[in-house]
């Protein structure tokens, strides 16, 4: 995804009102049920590769398991966004010897709350070591981005994570975005998750 369509995205998301109190705090790390996801990945195929991890810091109810990140600890919710932790992330391996695809959603206690057996895709690249957590992050984020700063601190206010190889090396894509009932606000930030170093950084609002 370009830095331009990742940028709308984050501004068309920041229409959608986010679920009543947002989710961050009572979760965990990408690496925190790392673990468990590659676990389930080896079981599946012992030449498992993996390809990207994607969570929610905060909730959008439009996204995928969007809801189920808001049911999935029996409705606990807290008004923090800005940590790096979501509720839940979806790890996605591929194995070149079924040349099939694997997603396994793990909540943030390490329950196996989804798995699915799909197609490849041209975008599946084994993602590679990495040293940069989700929270680490999160927070090089808010440090050089305003608009992704600002936001978090509004109810309605969410991020979106995703981590996967992109231009030949792993790399964090943070969007945010948010709405206060008269200005909808979003935000971008790439960092490379081997050195921790900013790649990129847009943002922007618009009254409505």
């Amino acid at each position: 995804m370009t830095r331009s369509k990742t940028l709308l995205l984050a501004l068309a998301l920041a229409s959608v009102p986010a679920l009543a109190g947002c989710i961050g705090a009572a979760g965990a790390t990408a690496n925190d049920t790392k673990d468990t996801a590659a676990e389930a990945a080896q079981a599946w195929s012992d030449d498992a590769e993996l390809v990207s991890i994607e969570g929610v810091d905060g909730a959008f109810p439009s996204m995928p398991y969007g809801s189920m990140a808001a049911q999935s600890t029996d409705g606990e919710k807290d008004t923090k966004v800005g940590d790096g932790r979501a509720l839940f992330w979806s790890y996605r391996y591929v194995s070149p010897s079924k040349q099939q695809s694997y997603e396994i959603i793990v909540d943030h206690e390490g329950k196996i709350l989804d798995e699915d057996e799909g197609r490849t895709r041209s975008s599946d690249v084994a993602l590679g070591d990495y040293k940069i957590d989700s929270d680490t992050a999160v927070k090089t984020a808010l440090k050089v981005n305003k608009p992704l700063a600002d936001g978090v601190d509004n109810d309605n206010f969410g991020l979106l994570l995703e981590l996967s190889r992109d231009d030949g090396r792993p790399t964090w894509q943070i969007m945010g975005g948010g709405y206060d009932g008269e200005t909808s606000s979003g935000g971008y930030v790439s960092i490379d998750a081997v050195s921790g170093d900013v790649i990129a950084s847009e943002g922007g609002s618009q009254s409505r």
